[in-house]
């Protein structure tokens, strides 16, 4: 990973051998200082207020101080700071409702920072022990087969607005009925221009209306990330399921409001959008795809 710091003065690279992330002098390349990471730093992104950040497929991200790089000679070497990423999600999945335990974070391997606010976005997904059934048969619980029911709400009064909501499960019934069970859900965990780990919001499900599902079970092995250059939107590259992911960053949670979800090429790991924010190109396994951004709506939920 490579990225430069807002003054444009200095470089900072991913030592994956290292495990360490070095500082360069941008003018003649020389290193200035590094600072000690998590084992196998991969990617790094720099804030606007010049905290840096690192991540290498683990259940963390580093946060590094600018202003505390040492000389790699230093007999006190500085050490970056470790934040744990999100355990959940603002709606519970199936085993987790059922054995009442969370599950860790895994394979943060790109982040990017939101110009605007400073805040950084880190893909990831949230892990378990053995498939979704192995969870829940541990617990006795066996997974329905029936689909989630629907019942239309009204707000009511002139130009009111109608939705689908789910229907709740009948009282006695397992807690996971109408509900998925995914032992890899993705996520985005959020920091704070601090360095502080973002607070899970809790949220209704945004549910896919082909399957009934919630909308996270669209989406697997994120790759890579974007900023809308233009609107308050993330995009995530879900290399897994051939698609792109699109989140609401004007939200508290990112991962409150699921907002599109952007079919593309097989093995998506790459994302760019033009400046204006009308056309994302996609890098994937085997090419580009390019998408209008006019595709960023609803109806690709």
């Amino acid at each position: 990973g490579l990225a430069m710091s807002p003054d444009a003065k200095f470089v900072y690279v991913a030592l994956t051998g290292e495990d360490a992330v070095a500082q360069l002098d941008a003018s003649t390349g020389a290193e200035t200082g590094r600072m000690t990471t998590m084992p196998r730093p991969k990617a790094v992104a720099v804030a606007g207020n010049g905290t840096l950040y690192a991540v290498a497929g683990t259940h963390q991200v580093a946060v590094l101080d600018p202003t505390k790089f040492v000389a790699k000679s230093s007999t006190q070497p500085a050490t970056a700071k470790l934040v744990t990423l999100r355990l959940d999600n603002p709606v519970p999945a199936c085993q987790d409702k059922a054995t009442k335990k969370t599950r860790p974070a895994h394979r943060a391997i790109s982040l990017t920072i939101d110009p605007e606010t400073g805040s950084a976005y880190v893909p990831h997904v949230l892990v378990s022990s053995g498939s979704g059934e192995e969870v829940l048969a541990s617990v006795g619980i066996t997974p329905p087969e029936k689909p989630q029911e629907f019942v239309t709400v009204c707000t009511g009064g002139y130009g009111s607005t109608c939705s689908q909501v789910p229907v709740p499960p009948p009282p006695g019934e397992p807690p996971c009925v109408g509900s998925p069970v995914r032992p890899y859900e993705l996520t985005v965990s959020k920091l704070m221009p601090t360095g502080k780990l973002a607070p899970t919001v809790s949220n209704l499900p945004v549910l896919d209306v082909a399957s009934g599902r919630s909308l996270l079970t669209r989406w697997d092995q994120p790759m890579a990330v974007a900023m809308h250059p233009t609107a308050s939107l993330l995009l995530v590259a879900a290399k897994g399921t051939n698609n792109v992911a699109v989140f609401n960053t004007a939200a508290a949670d990112p991962m409150q409001w699921p907002v599109a979800d952007i079919k593309v090429a097989d093995g998506p790991k790459g994302l760019a959008v033009t400046p204006n924010g009308k056309t994302l190109y996609v890098l994937n396994g085997n090419g580009f795809s390019d998408r209008k951004s006019t595709r960023l709506n609803s109806s690709h939920t």
